[in-house]
Order: structure tokens, then C-alpha cells, then sequence
């Protein structure tokens, strides 16, 4: 029996000497007296540079290890003895071999060769009358990078990607897209809005395509939806903003899912924007465990409280000018935002800012990001150069006469610094409305939009012009591209509205996406192999974490939020006397 698992991953490190350690527990049965197949279980090393320093260990439980003969398979299918048939006292038997340490036949072997790939721990009892069971066993390597997966290479996508499946039409000019998981199914569902027919359609995806026969909700002028459980109820529910051409005033309302499949209208408020409605997003901005509600324009807060109902706070931010994503930066499982805040004053220019949730809205820890272009005119959180990690990723236009644009890449790295990268895009590169979405499976990003004769994606490249454009649906005159999951069989879909008001449900030509196996082995919780190194400090992963700033000799803004007020005294205060 052969099982390969996502082994659990515990790093540390030295100036000199970083290592890192898998672990996975098995809890396999050891077949008794079967010298030919045994118990094996594997490891799955991602990375590829030569080993230079490698250890292995292994917890069995049996009465006599004696009868026992415990090998090492490398990926490349060479095989050394770790114990060979010898008595021990430990119960359970846990030795620790290393190159030093040579166990039968020497770890050396496999030093200086790529270790990526299946490692199988291989266990054969060859008397028969004692049973026993293999715990768990686990590698501890250098460099500690081997266990990092290498950033694929961009796979091209090809031309006419997508081939229809089917179309239908729906009678009214649609003003607005928005795809989600709507019925928990596991497949996306597609929202249509109708901002002059004062309706929005939700259509279900059969597996095979989009259910034609739309959920139908009348809604005054719906520019924007979002979807989430606002109510912790295990329901996806959704809220939709209303905003009448040339008013201030935008109208929410929140609709909560019931067991049939059906909406109700619950919750509702208005808020006063002095721009256009370019923002709606659920997100749990204070860590209480309820989703919150952004609205922007000058992006406003509404808390949730759990229960489906919203209470408005005000500006998210002091001087927030434009809210523009949100994505999980840093891997702690909670979003960052990316919004823009003025710089004060008289001053007409905006700063782009990363802004971390806390639980005091007072003072949500803000970081100012350095652009080329900060007057971005889309972003996203995206994985464009690295599956392992999410970024944003910014379109802003050039400021120039030619019809250019800059691509900005921003990463927040393990340290709390933030990096960027940028590139200038030329000409028919990138059009919008924009979508970011894996249309081909290699881990990365592309990004789909409309344009003449045809949806197009763009990826991007290290090359000289930062990426290529390729057309992946010819059709006329579209309006919108919908990239999602709408098949049961793993494949891509898009869907194309045009301007004749056609939905057409498409699909990828390529091979169905690679699901999950289910009931894979569950990672260990904490290491319990490897006994600690006393020369060797742990180094954590360090998260940032929102803190309220010190003062800074000179600096009346304490708190960074571009204006002088009560806040800032308050700080002040606290920090009377510390020699700041």
C-alpha cells in the first residue's frame, strides 16, 4: 500500500545552515511475514536543488524489530537499508539516521542529487507471528528550499482556447456580471444585472453549462452585488448596491438564502457617495468573525454583526479615496485591502496603500506602496509569476499620449516589507472590463477582457514588453468574458455576453483540471520526529500584525492617517515620557 501525502513542513535556520524538515503520519499496518511488498508510505519533496545534507526517521510500533527491514527509496527509484533485521529496546522504535550516522547502507548516496519527486519509506516483516504498525516517519533536509515548490514556466495559451456549448438570450441590455458558488455545488453561478430594467438574473450551472431559466429579483438600478454567508447560517447570501445615474445616494440590500434555493430581502440601508459606485466587497475587516461591508467611491464601512445586518461606521479610512481589491497577501488566512488615499491637503494626487485588518477600525495599519502610476484602473489579487503566493496585481495608465500601461506586480514578503515589480505594457495589451483567472491550469493568473472580435487574455512574462495577448474566443462585438467553473468535469469555462444580448456558455479545449483525491492523509499537526537541534534557532514565519505606531520626534500625524486630530493626542499621551 502505497499513499502520498502533503507532509507537514517545519523550517528553521541559521545564518549558515537552513534546513527543513516533512513529517506525515501513517498509522499503517505492517503486513506480517511478506517479504515482497510491506507497508510503504511516501513523501512528496516539490523542489529540486542537490541535496547537501540529509536525515530520516521513522516511528514503528512492533514487538520485534528484529524481523524487520526498513528502506529508503529515492524518486529515482534507487533504494538503501536504514535497519537491517536488528534487536532494539526503544518501544516504539524510533532511530535518526544521518549522513554522519550511517544507518545499513550509507544516506551519503543520495547527497549532491535533485530530491524532488515520491521519497517511499518501504517496511517488510519477514517472520511471520508479531504485528506491528508504521507511526509515521519524515526527511529533514538542506537547503530547506527543496521543500519550496519552483515557480512554473508560463504555458502560452492557445489560440481559440474555448469552443461554444450553447447560447440562449436574455431581453434587456445587461450592465453588469458577477460570477460564485451560489448553491454550494462546488461550480459557479452567474449573476446578470439589468441596472435600466431594474432586475438582476441568477443562473445555475448544471454541471454541463448554465441552467437557461434564470432565479429572477427586482432590484431598483443594481450596479453592484457581492456574495457571502452574512449570516453564518452555511448559506451563501449576497447583497446587491443600487446607485440611480447622476444620484449620490446609493441604496444596499441584503438577501439571505434559504434551504429552498430562494432569496429573501432582509437587511437595507442608503449611503451618501460623492463619486460613482466603483466597490462592493464582503470582508472581514475587525476579526470578529463576521463579514463586514465595503462600499465605495471614498470607500464606507458598514460592520457586520452576524445576523445579517450592517452597521455603518463611516470612512474605512481617513483620506481613503478608491477601494480597489482584496487578497489573502501574507497566508494568514485573513484579507489584505488595496486601496488609494489622498495625500491631503490641496493636493489632488493619490498614494496606493495595503491595509490590514484589526479589530480597532481606529487604527488599521496602512502601508504605503511606491508606483510608477499610482492612478490604477484595476487590481486584483492574483497569483501572475508565483502559484505559491498571492499578490496584487495593478493596471494604471501611463499618463502619456500613447495608449500604453503599466503592469504592477506587489508582494508582500515574510518580513512584513513590501516588494514590487513593474512593466510597461504596450499598446492592445490589456482592455476592460478586466477578470484575472487561470484559464490553462499552469498555476498562474491570466487575465480575460472584451474586445473587438473577440475575448483575449493576457500573461504575464519577464520578457521585454512584460507579456502577450492571445485571443481565446473569437466573437462579435462582446460586452462581457465570464471565466469560471461552470463544468462538472474540471473543464474551464467563459462566459461571453455580446452586445445583441446573447449569453454564450463556452468551454476549454483543454483537458479537464486535475480534482483533489479524496481522503488523502492528513498532515501532522506539529513535528514529533526530529528531536530539536540545540545549535540551530528556530526562525518563525513572521506575519505583520497591526500595531498603532510610536510617535516620531517632528511628526504631528502620529498615526499616519494624513490629518492632526484627537487621534494623534491620544497617542501622544500614551507615549508621554518614553523618550520619544
Amino acid at each position: 500500500m502505497v499513499c502520498l501525502a502533503a507532509p507537514m513542513l517545519a523550517r528553521a535556520q541559521t545564518a549558515e545552515t537552513p534546513y527543513a524538515v516533512a513529517e506525515v503520519r501513517a498509522d499503517l499496518p505492517i503486513p506480517d511475514n511478506d517479504a515482497v511488498t510491506g507497508a510503504a508510505y511516501s513523501i512528496y519533496v516539490p523542489g529540486g536543488e542537490p541535496l547537501e545534507e540529509l536525515q530520516v526517521s521513522f516511528e514503528i510500533d512492533h514487538p520485534a524489530v528484529e524481523q524487520l527491514i526498513v528502506s529508503l527509496v529515492h524518486p529515482g527509484g534507487e533504494s538503501i537499508i536504514l535497519h537491517n533485521r536488528t534487536p532494539s529496546d526503544d518501544a516504539p522504535f524510533h532511530p535518526v539516521y544521518d549522513t554522519l550516522d550511517a544507518p545499513a547502507e550509507p544516506l551519503s548516496r543520495f547527497l549532491n542529487r535533485s530530491p524532488m519527486g515520491e521519497w517511499k519509506l518501504r517496511v517488510l516483516d519477514l517472520v511471520e507471528g508479531a504485528t506491528g504498525t508504521l507511526i509515521g516517519w519524515g526527511l529533514k533536509v538542506k537547503p530547506a528550499s527543496a521543500f519550496q515548490t519552483p515557480p512554473p514556466t508560463p504555458v502560452p495559451l492557445p489560440a481559440e482556447l474555448f469552443a461554444e456549448q450553447s447560447r440562449f438570450t436574455v431581453g434587456a441590455a445587461v450592465t453588469g456580471v458577477e460570477t460564485a458558488d451560489m448553491n454550494g455545488d462546488g461550480l459557479d453561478d452567474l449573476f446578470l444585472l439589468y441596472k435600466a430594467s431594474n432586475r438582476v438574473d441568477l443562473f445555475t450551472s448544471s454541471g454541463s453549462g448554465l441552467i437557461s431559466i434564470p432565479l429572477n429579483m427586482q432590484i431598483d438600478a443594481p450596479s453592484r452585488v457581492a456574495t457571502g454567508d452574512v449570516n453564518g447560517d452555511d448559506l451563501v447570501d449576497f447583497v446587491a448596491a443600487s446607485q440611480a445615474s447622476g444620484s449620490a445616494s446609493v441604496h444596499l440590500t441584503v438577501f439571505l438564502a434559504n434551504d429552498a434555493g430562494g432569496f429573501a430581502s432582509g437587511f437595507q440601508a442608503d449611503v451618501s457617495l460623492t463619486t460613482a459606485l466603483d466597490a462592493l466587497t464582503l470582508v472581514d475587516v475587525n476579526d470578529d468573525g463576521a463579514l463586514d461591508l465595503i462600499v465605495g467611491g471614498i470607500p464606507k464601512i458598514f460592520t457586520g454583526v452576524g445576523d445579517g445586518t450592517f452597521k455603518l461606521e463611516g470612512d474605512l479610512i481617513g483620506l481613503g479615496r478608491r477601494f480597489l481589491a482584496k487578497g489573502d497577501l501574507d497566508g494568514d488566512g485573513r484579507d489584505e485591502l488595496f486601496i488609494t488615499r489622498s495625500r491631503g491637503g490641496t493636493s489632488s494626487n493619490v498614494d496606493p496603500y495595503i491595509l490590514f485588518s484589526s479589530p480597532d477600525l481606529n487604527f488599521l495599519n496602512a502601508i504605503k506602496l511606491t508606483l510608477t502610476d499610482p492612478t490604477l484602473q484595476r487590481a486584483f489579487a492574483a497569483r501572475p509569476i508565483d502559484p505559491a503566493r498571492v499578490e496584487l496585481a495593478a493596471f494604471s495608465p501611463t499618463g502619456e499620449v500613447d495608449p500604453t500601461l503599466y503592469f504592477s506586480r506587489v508582494r508582500l514578503e515574510d518580513d512584513g516589507s513590501v516588494s514590487t515589480d513593474e512593466a510597461r505594457l504596450p499598446a492592445g495589451s490589456v482592455g476592460f472590463p478586466l477578470r484575472a483567472y487561470d484559464l490553462n491550469a499552469d498555476g498562474l493568473s491570466d487575465f480575460v477582457f472584451p474586445a473587438a472580435g473577440g475575448v483575449r487574455a493576457f500573461q504575464r512574462t519577464d520578457g521585454p514588453t512584460g507579456g502577450r495577448t492571445q485571443t481565446v474566443f473569437s466573437v462579435e462585438n462582446p460586452v462581457f468574458a465570464a471565466p469560471g467553473r461552470f463544468f462538472s468535469d474540471g473543464r474551464v469555462g467563459l462566459v461571453v455576453i455580446d452586445s445583441k444580448n446573447n449569453v454564450i456558455v463556452t468551454a476549454s479545449l483543454l483537458q479537464p483540471l486535475p480534482t483533489a483525491t479524496p481522503g488523502a492523509p492528513a498532515p501532522t499537526a506539529t513535528p514529533f520526529l526530529f528531536p530539536p537541534d540545540p545549535t540551530v534557532t528556530p526562525t518563525p514565519q513572521v506575519t505583520p500584525t497591526p500595531m498603532r505606531p510610536t510617535p516620531v520626534a517632528g511628526d504631528p500625524d502620529l498615526n499616519g492617517d494624513g490629518v492632526v486630530d484627537a487621534k494623534d493626542l491620544l497617542i501622544l499621551i500614551q507615549h508621554w515620557g518614553d523618550g520619544k
